[in-house]
């Protein structure tokens, strides 16, 4: 991931503290050396928090950027330290309201759980002269009676097939496997808890978008090929086998070959991105689109936080002025 020389408006008008909390995961896949050396450059005093130490001998803090979703998802999996660490950053955070907060939280914590956020996505819908953007139908289910499930999806109006995804949505390999049930027979598979979202035939394409503050990228990924109800087994996946740049997968190859894609309108992107940017009150984020195959909607999928922005060459710039705006803004 390549990134500019640092640019003059990103400089600071006085020094600042930046403290950062990540995984050591995240911070190689983000390459996140290279935005702290901007930072840096930029005059930030930076600090890794240490939580092992008290927050007084770290000084005062400005900013804060943090990715707590891996540590949220690792607590909610019963580790007891990841449980304690993501205690003591809401403390922290609870007792200095005067630090900015690269995104808050409570909007973040909320992206853990697809039961929890998918409600949320479905009041982002919208449909105008531009065009719609839409949340295929999806349901919660929590037993595993047979009779129960069907009614639960009747009354959603979720048609087969449909895809069976984890209540955990990041932070572990499990949030990635997924299974698609292409009849009533295949409920017998079904995993609870779990979200069931309706299958919409797509053409084998993703769109992941990237938001990093006022900007947004769109990236085509392949996807699942076009599929109907039938006879067919329940099919079990990993989604990074099929939907990462270089995934190849019997699930992702079209019988028919599409010679012209629909690429999503940006119209319509635009509007759904800050129209989620103010719902969620989130600035660094990820939404899975399709388009429709007839329809041309735009379909929202799903929303992860602070994605590795894989194919966005700016990432580490837009990163840096990003949180030099928000700094600067915050003293408004």
């Amino acid at each position: 991931m390549s990134c500019s020389p640092v640019r003059e408006a990103g400089s600071l008008s006085s020094p600042r503290k930046l403290a950062f909390w990540l995984s050591k995961k995240k911070k190689y896949k983000l390459n996140f050396e290279s935005f702290l050396t901007l930072c840096s450059q930029a005059g930030f005093e930076i600090i890794e928090i240490d939580l092992s130490k008290p927050w007084i001998d770290q000084g005062p803090v400005d900013v804060l950027i943090h990715k707590v979703t891996d540590f949220i998802a690792a607590a909610e999996n019963g580790d007891l330290q990841a449980f304690k660490a993501v205690q003591k950053i809401e403390t922290f955070i609870g007792d200095h309201p005067e630090v900015v907060v690269i995104d808050p939280i409570e909007s973040v914590r909320l992206l853990s759980d697809r039961s929890v956020y998918y409600p949320i996505m479905r009041e982002c819908e919208f449909k105008d002269e531009d065009g719609e953007a839409f949340i295929p139908n999806f349901v919660t289910l929590e037993s595993q009676d047979k009779r129960e499930n069907l009614k639960a999806l009747h009354l959603a109006n979720i048609k087969f097939p449909f895809i069976c995804k984890t209540n955990l949505a990041h932070g572990s390999d499990e949030s990635h496997e997924m299974s698609i049930i292409f009849n009533e027979e295949g409920l017998q598979d079904i995993n609870p808890p779990c979200v069931c979202q309706e299958f919409v035939n797509h053409n084998a394409i993703l769109y992941k978008v990237f938001v990093i503050g006022n900007k947004h990228y769109i990236s085509e990924r392949p996807s699942i090929k076009n599929l109907q109800p039938g006879d067919f087994e329940t099919i079990f996946f990993h989604s990074h086998d099929v939907s990462k740049p270089d995934s190849s997968s019997f699930l992702n190859q079209l019988e028919k070959p599409i010679f012209k894609p629909s690429s999503p309108d940006e119209k319509i992107v635009k509007k759904l991105v800050d129209i989620l940017k103010r719902r969620m009150r989130l600035t660094l984020f990820g939404v899975d689109v399709i388009v429709e195959r007839k329809s041309r909607r735009i379909g929202v999928i799903d929303i992860n936080y602070f994605p590795g922005y894989e194919g966005v060459d700016s990432a580490i710039e837009d990163l840096f002025q990003h949180t030099v705006q928000i700094l600067e803004n915050s003293k408004k």
